[in-house]
């Protein structure tokens, strides 16, 4: 109205006309229906995905490929440098088979100075037995002497001992008759008793000579008997070292396998319990020893899936082999206990850079349509062999959830609702 002083708003340009106020208005395009349609399908698709999908909850360490889970290595039994390797990468060896040598220089060093020691104390063992026995001889032969001369002194005592007492009885009769003063009688009396008292002190000096003689064997034994135990135990040590040495300088291998790696080269040092060749253990099946951070390793449980990936096959083009944990360590790794496992100074290091692991042991799933042997998460996985020894990296599925479960507490804290 012309009153209202405002003028009414323009039309469309395609309803200016009368003849087109029937013409339909479009709203929507059919591009904008189809954008419309993906954006619903996809927002479905996510709402059912939340309840019927899963989120796994995975932990992840490294490790290494190991038949019967270890290495079996071939120490050194002593301390010196390697002298000989009679094995190379790709032998097969078989248990008790001497592979190799080792030079021991303060082994030998010791043994020399053992031996200095027996060639003393068998001289002195020699001058001992010598001198006792040469002495032993010179004292019998006086012995002896003294012997026959208080032999023959006993038998003249006796002798005389047997006529006084025959005197002494005559006397008696002659006294009692008055034949004879009494003091005859009694001078006589006297003489036997001296002779009795003298044959009695003869007696006693032979046996003294019995006992001297008897004394002067156990002392010359005695001597020679130090002597000889001295050199005994010379010889002893003797032999020990040179038993150590025969068996502690050989490299020996314990088990049935093939060598995979030499740690250490003829004239390298190496010390008692120092890897010198590494043996994979042909008759054991392959395993993967996995070591994890404590916190992390805690959660792995046995029975749980491992997914291991070797590394000489990449996981984005065959993916990883499928495994089933075996064993979780009850308390984190020593370096000590990983050393006899793995037989590697260097490998026990880096795999306790971040602090003493939880060693997680699983069996490879195996699969003998594949090359390699073992089953994969696709694909046939590489065309070659796993080798023991192999490094991988692995992770372990401790947890699977919806993903509904994970959105509605989100969406609890974001409104503010409190359960």
């Amino acid at each position: 109205m012309a009153s209202d002083g405002a003028a009414p708003p323009p039309l469309p340009q395609r309803l200016q006309s009368p003849e087109e106020l029937d013409r339909l208005v479009t709203i929507t395009t059919p591009l904008g229906w189809l954008a419309l349609g993906t954006v619903g399908f996809v927002v479905l698709a996510a709402v059912v995905w939340g309840f019927v999908g899963s989120i796994p909850t995975t932990v992840s360490g490294d490790g290494i490929l190991l038949r019967g889970g270890r290495i079996a290595s071939v120490v050194a039994l002593g301390t010196g440098k390697v002298a000989s390797l009679d094995v190379a990468v790709g032998n097969r060896v078989a248990a008790g088979q001497v592979v190799g040598t080792i030079t021991q220089p303060t082994l030998e060093a010791q043994i020399e100075g053992q031996k200095a020691t027996v060639a003393k104390l068998q001289a002195n063992y020699d001058t001992v037995k010598a001198e006792q026995t040469r002495g032993l001889q010179e004292q019998m032969v006086f012995l002896a002497k003294q012997r026959d001369s208080t032999a023959a002194s006993i038998t003249s005592y006796q002798q005389l001992v047997k006529s006084l007492t025959q005197i002494v009885a005559s006397q008696k009769q002659l006294m009692d008759k008055g034949l004879i003063p009494a003091t005859s009688y009694i001078q006589t009396q006297s003489q036997l008793s001296q002779t009795q008292i003298s044959l009695l002190q003869a007696e006693n000096q032979l046996k003294k000579i019995d006992a001297d003689e008897t004394s002067a064997k156990i002392s010359a034994d005695q001597a020679i008997f130090a002597a000889e135990t001295q050199l005994v135990q010379a010889k002893s040590q003797l032999d020990d070292l040179q038993t150590q040495l025969a068996e502690t300088s050989k490299l020996v291998a314990s088990n049935d396998g093939e060598v995979i790696g030499l740690v250490a080269l003829p004239g390298q040092a190496v010390s008692t319990g120092d890897t010198v060749v590494s043996i994979e253990a042909l008759n054991e099946s392959m395993k993967a020893l996995v070591y994890m951070t404590s916190g992390l390793g805690k959660r792995v449980q046995t029975g749980m899936t491992m997914q291991v990936s070797p590394g000489t096959a990449e996981v984005y083009d065959y993916g990883y082999i499928v495994a089933r944990v075996t064993a979780v360590s009850e308390a984190p790794a020593t370096q000590e206990a990983m050393l006899a496992l793995l037989g590697n100074q260097r490998l026990v290091e880096s795999f306790t850079e971040k602090g003493a692991p939880i060693a997680v042991e699983a069996d490879l799933e195996l699969d003998h349509r594949t090359p390699s042997g073992f089953r994969w998460s696709s694909s046939k996985g590489p065309p070659f062999e796993i080798r023991s020894g192999t490094l991988c990296s692995a992770r372990v599925i401790t947890q699977e959830q919806r993903p509904i479960t994970l959105v509605i507490p989100l969406l609890k804290e974001l409104f503010g609702i409190r359960a």
